[in-house]
């Protein structure tokens, strides 16, 4: 929900990391199956991009008592990167 104070979109790494791109008209970054990521990567870093989902903006104002600049990553690219 809208401003309760959680990431109002969270993704995977596999969801954001191309957004930048097109926000600014390039090519996303090259996909890799999760078997080949393992190698070079190892396991923990391949679930930890493909896995796991944003993280709590209440944190972020508890602990550094502020708030994020944009609501959403979405939002955040598309302003900083347009």
């Amino acid at each position: 929900m809208p401003g309760d104070g959680y990431d109002d979109e969270p993704a995977t790494a596999g969801q954001w990391l191309p957004h930048p791109a097109r926000v600014v008209g390039v090519k996303p970054p090259m996909r890799v199956p999760r078997w080949l990521a393992r190698l070079p990567a190892g396991e923990v870093a391949v679930i930890k991009m493909t896995g796991e989902c944003g993280f709590s903006k209440a944190k972020a104002e508890r602990k550094l008592g502020r708030r994020p600049r944009h609501v959403s990553w979405r939002q955040g690219f598309k302003e900083e990167l347009a």
